[in-house]
């Protein structure tokens, strides 16, 4: 019986492939009785014949059947339709450990996470008398609610587990030949090598290589062949995963290790001791530290170190690198954070200086005021900087004597030694710059989005790069020790088209592309590429003589905090070997609160989250996913009350910043599918049914519906001019039309519930604020943030309006209408800049906010003193 999209298999109806193996294929399909999407298993009709295969397969089923776990897929059903035989299991969303290794390994953290969700798992298939026998990445998925465990069709029936060993008895009939090797060697035990029974403690020598894959990112046991394979395992034992992942913790090694002993009775002898284990370390402080300490939380006045050993210890570490009569005191870890009492509210964008002695960060006060400050590693305290009000992104310069920084879209300089400010460019994009040790500056220009050269001392800027048929800009550029040549990103608007690329200020127009990357890059002497790639920082080698890459991507650090727009994480370094960044814990839940902020319901797990929506009725939020490297993948409809998430698109490029329309029925988003951010239209009703309504040569975001769903409006910028507000038919029917357009941007639109009335975010002043539109647009409206103001919410009643200010409070207005428009005075709501406001309540007494699971804001910055001593010794090249 042939299948395909809208075949049956009794009441389940065929909606697509979703993988094929050798037993058989697996298919989505829909269950017609309970309304369910389904996983399909169906053997193969050619092996269905053969007895044993179809034995395993039979086995599979009953080894599901006795489990009911959340980290197991489930077992729904059991048919034969003719000469089809199929499992029917629960539809899982998400991609398979084996496919996110391809990138590299996973954050430490969460590694150990899903780590602990494996080994919970196979403790409950353990306690049921089942052997796995076929634990490995691909047979792992990781989902929204954490890992699930797949594929029994090896597992084997087993007796009790042992009263003193936890370790189990075979009592079924072997389904192979004794000394057939069943099983994928990459993870097999060594008794099952040998072709011997395999118990409990086999599946924890798999999980073990699979845990020291996930960490290193590489496989515990290498070999160029199965032979060659075989014998590592049988014969050697895997490099230490401090050699690939610094932060791994002597706990972590010594766990690993057990699993990978060579004899069942040395390992582990039950999953969960071995479990607990692992929670002992994840909840450790250790586990976060590694071998580079010490790390403490605790915080000194003045945003001191944790201790005054620290400052001791960094103080001699300075005064080592001033000459060799004291030797470096590395690698030491601390950590720098806000004190209670600093007059700023939060703290990034940090700089460390060449010399690695001082480190330059933006503070942001009330009001929204910004300032950079600088604090002396071997002092307790920090210091604002005369003449840098307003200022951020700070770079140095080669001698650490000054500091570059933006004020706006312009460029100054200050020198630390004293002196006023100095302007020195113009058109200046948020994109980060670099000094070289002969003056020459480099920056992006806001205008052409490309780079711009520029003497420190001032004067005419010139083009150094042109944007190529498939650049959206160029940003974050990183000069090379010969002053001439750098490093920057060419962000795209393709997804596909990021990359590093290499340049020269002597060979104009000859950039090479060095590799794919969606990160700010940093080059670190003599010769190190730092940048992030799924979170991950990242070590790549750079030979600066040859210009080219050397080796593979080293891992340093996970969950690096991205702080900005347009690829800006929080990590810098100095040439003689002091490292410094921002981790945070990514994932976030909603929750409804009052309007104190105190948490009345939760709404679903924890989870990463994009941009959120919230329906007109308040039951569901539309949200988009990210994916492994962190860029948008997909849109999911939430049910708030259940906490059950829908996927609504399915296209492999990314899909972001869903808009609900006034009924509920349908989604408008932003897709990169055609190559720029165009507009689509989707049925919640129907998904993957999405059409385009507008698209133009740059990307396009829609802001909100007309009252009557017939419209989309969204902000769409030129790339010779600003934002300005658009509408399209939600048909896609018409060509898009202007509707706001001045020369300053305007985003953020947003319908009054009557639609009498049009707010949106103007920067005509200098700085974003929120105004009020009369609707139809008759030139009349009226300010309502004083102080800076984006991304503004109506209340379902429209009695109010919120905002969020440009230091992230959260502000909230009561409104009346007549022929004006009366404002009363704005309310600051006790919620944390941290937390995004989704929506509220008709009356405003509830709030639906997005809650980081760690607060960001307050995420410490961690110092790594000869951060190279962390990688493994024949990789060191300081």
């Amino acid at each position: 019986m042939p299948l395909g999209p809208g075949a049956r298999l009794g009441p389940y109806e065929i909606v697509a492939k979703l993988g094929a193996g050798g037993m058989g294929e697996v298919w989505r399909a829909r269950d017609a009785r309970l309304d369910r999407t389904v996983a399909i298993k169906v053997l193969n009709a050619d092996l269905a014949a053969t007895a044993d295969l179809r034995e395993r397969f039979e086995r599979e089923a009953r080894a599901v059947s006795s489990f009911s776990h959340p980290h197991i897929c489930a077992l729904y059903d059991v048919g034969r339709e003719g000469d089809v035989e199929f499992l029917v299991m629960e539809h899982i969303e998400g991609e398979t450990l084996a496919a996110h290794l391809l990138a590299g390994p996973l954050p430490l953290d969460l590694a150990l996470r899903t780590a602990i969700e494996i080994a919970s798992a196979l403790d409950a298939a353990h306690r049921q008398g089942v052997v796995h026998r076929d634990l490995k990445p691909g047979n792992v998925m990781l989902t929204k609610s954490g890992a699930k465990l797949l594929d029994f069709g090896l597992a084997r029936k087993i007796g009790a587990l042992g009263p003193r060993t936890g370790s189990a008895i075979f009592h079924e009939t072997p389904l192979t030949q004794e000394g057939t090797i069943l099983g994928t060697i990459q993870y097999m035990a060594p008794e099952q090598l040998h072709g011997r029974d395999a118990d409990a403690r086999s599946d924890l020598f798999a999980f073990g290589a699979m845990l020291y894959e996930m960490i290193s990112g590489a496989r515990a046991f290498p070999g160029d062949s199965q032979a060659s394979v075989i014998a590592a395992i049988l014969e050697r034992t895997p490099a230490p995963l401090a050699e690939r992942q610094p932060l791994a913790s002597p706990a972590l090694q010594r766990a690993v290790s057990r699993c990978l002993e060579k004899e069942p009775d040395d390992r582990w002898q039950s999953a969960r001791d071995l479990m607990h284990e692992l929670e002992w370390i994840a909840s450790s402080s250790e586990s976060g530290a590694g071998t580079v300490a010490p790390r403490r939380g605790s915080t000194w006045p003045a945003w001191s170190l944790a201790a005054a050993a620290v400052l001791a210890a960094v103080a001699l570490w300075i005064r080592g690198s001033r000459g060799p009569e004291v030797p470096r005191r590395g690698p030491l870890q601390l950590e720098l954070t806000r004190p209670p009492s600093a007059p700023y509210v939060f703290f990034d964008q940090c700089a460390v200086s060449p010399d690695g002695r001082r480190v330059a960060f933006t503070a942001y006060g009330e009001a929204s005021k910004s300032r950079i400050w600088l604090r002396d590693l071997d002092a307790a305290e920090a210091h604002p900087i005369p003449g840098t009000e307003g200022g951020e992104q700070s770079f140095w310069s080669p001698d650490s004597r000054s500091l570059a920084f933006r004020v706006g879209q312009e460029l100054w300089r200050v020198d630390l030694a004293g002196g006023p400010a100095v302007k020195l460019a113009q058109r200046v994009s948020a994109n980060g710059g670099a000094w070289s040790a002969d003056g020459t500056i480099l920056f992006a220009d806001e205008r052409t989005w490309a780079l711009q050269r520029v003497s420190a001392s001032g004067g005419p800027s010139v083009p150094v790069t042109k944007l190529g048929p498939r650049d959206e800009g160029h940003r974050w550029p990183s000069f090379l020790p010969d002053g001439r040549h750098f490093v920057y990103l060419a962000d795209s608007w393709r997804t596909e088209d990021h990359h590093i690329r290499l340049a020269s200020l002597d060979a104009p127009g000859q950039d090479v592309d060095l590799f794919d990357a969606v990160s700010k890059i940093v080059f670190v002497e003599p010769g190190w590429l730092l940048y992030v790639r799924g979170s991950n920082l990242l070590a790549q080698a750079f030979d600066t003589g040859a210009l080219r890459l050397e080796g593979g991507p080293i891992p340093i650090a996970g969950h690096v905090s991205e702080i900005g727009q347009n690829h800006e994480f929080e990590f810098s370094a100095s040439r003689d070997g002091v490292l410094c960044f921002s981790k945070v814990d990514p994932r976030a839940y909603l929750a409804w609160t009052d309007r104190s902020g105190r948490v009345l319901t939760k709404c679903g797990e924890p989870q990463v989250y994009g941009q959120v929506a919230l329906s007109a009725d308040q039951k569901r939020v539309a949200f988009g996913s990210v994916d492994a490297d962190g860029r948008a993948a997909d849109l999911w409809i939430l049910e708030l009350a259940r906490g059950t998430s829908t996927r609504l698109t399915f296209d492999p490029a990314g899909d972001f910043a869903p808009v609900w329309s006034p009924s509920g029925d349908r989604i408008a988003f932003t897709s990169m599918r055609t190559g720029v951010g165009d507009v689509y239209v989707v049925s919640t009703d129907a998904p993957g049914s999405e059409e385009r309504v507008a698209g133009f040569e740059t990307s396009s975001e829609p802001s909100c519906f007309s009252t009557d769903g017939a419209l989309v409006y969204f902000d769409a910028e030129g790339k010779d001019s600003g934002a300005d507000l658009w509408s399209a038919s939600a048909e896609g029917r018409a060509e898009p039309s202007h509707v706001l357009a001045t020369p300053a941007n305007e985003s953020g639109a947003r319908f009054s519930p009557d639609g009498n009335w049009l707010a949106c975010v103007s920067d005509e002043s200098g700085r974003s604020e929120v105004y009020i539109h009369a609707w139809p647009l008759t030139g009349r409206r009226w300010q309502v943030s004083t102080h800076g103001g984006t991304r503004p919410w109506w209340r379902p009643d429209g009695a109010e309006i919120f905002w969020r200010s440009l230091d992230r409070e959260v502000l909230a207005a009561k409104l009346s209408f007549g022929d004006e428009v009366e404002i009363a005075t704005p309310e600051v709501l006790p919620i944390s800049r941290s937390q995004d406001l989704i929506g509220a309540s008709r009356d405003g007494a509830r709030l639906l906010l997005l809650v980081p699971v760690e607060d960001w804001l307050q995420a410490p910055l961690t110092v790594i003193v000869d951060w190279t001593e962390t990688l493994p010794k024949h990789d060191r090249r300081l």
